[in-house]
């Protein structure tokens, strides 16, 4: 039976597929391989981030509620409902690991290393698809709740509603240069 892909996961497997297309594009020698390692990056780029709220329900905090419920609808294998649950209490997590301003640094810096580098294309796609979808994610919890304080909590700092604006500038042309660099 084929199920529909939820909302949530459409334009994040655009934008990873567009990257993984244009790594293959692009790449000096094509084979099945690198296409195939290309696609998978790309993938597993956008996919990790929902698996850190999975991660966090049962590997750092386990008495939060919505890791209760993060744990109850993973054990029961109801999968679109816990796709449903991160869709409706997206922006009130708190402070996440991936969805901060300091591993989206640390992630530009090593997406130039891997493209630069010309490393394997899964490493490419991985951290392109990955700082993309990371982007989008800020720009849409930006366009929804006119804040995205969360994302510098490792700062310890609020920034000005125009600091986060332009946080939101410097890493979207930051993300302009990884692909102009593919």
């Amino acid at each position: 039976m084929f199920l529909p892909l939820p909302q949530r996961y459409k334009v994040p497997l655009l934008i990873a597929l567009t990257i993984a297309i244009g790594v293959i594009v692009f790449a000096p020698e094509v084979n099945m391989f690198t296409a195939l390692f290309a696609v998978l990056g790309a993938i597993v780029g956008f996919i990790f981030l929902d698996a850190e709220y999975i991660a966090q329900a049962y590997l750092i905090d386990f008495h939060n509620e919505h890791s209760i419920k993060i744990r109850e609808y993973f054990k029961n294998k109801r999968f679109l409902t816990l796709i449903r649950y991160f869709d409706q209490y997206e922006y009130q997590f708190g402070e996440m690991s991936l969805r901060s301003a300091l591993f989206q640094v640390l992630l530009a810096i090593f997406g130039f290393y891997f493209i630069t580098t010309n490393a394997n294309a899964f490493a490419q796609c991985l951290s392109v698809s990955l700082f993309a979808n990371l982007l989008y994610a800020q720009i849409l919890e930006f366009a929804s709740t006119k804040n995205i304080s969360r994302w510098f909590w490792i700062l310890e700092v609020n920034l000005s509603h125009e600091a986060q604006k332009l946080y939101i500038i410097v890493m979207s042309l930051v993300l302009v240069f990884h692909i102009y660099y593919l």
